[in-house]
């Protein structure tokens, strides 16, 4: 889930969504290495967790 919703998305989001998610940096350290207002590295967060999550659900439903 994570790979395909990782090629939908742009670059940047994606390294928003890792950064904060994953490696659990602080949103501002994150806006700022990424050169992004801290409020959009948040929402870039919360819009690829989403992705995920759907994308896991959908194949989930394939799988059966």
């Amino acid at each position: 889930a994570k790979e395909a919703v990782k090629a939908r998305v742009k670059p940047r989001t994606w390294e928003a969504f890792r950064l904060t998610a994953e490696e659990e940096r602080p949103g501002a350290e994150v806006a700022e290495k990424l050169k992004m207002k801290v409020g959009t590295v948040f929402v870039a967060r919360c819009k690829v967790q989403r992705m995920i999550r759907d994308e896991f659900l959908r194949l989930e439903e394939e799988a059966g």
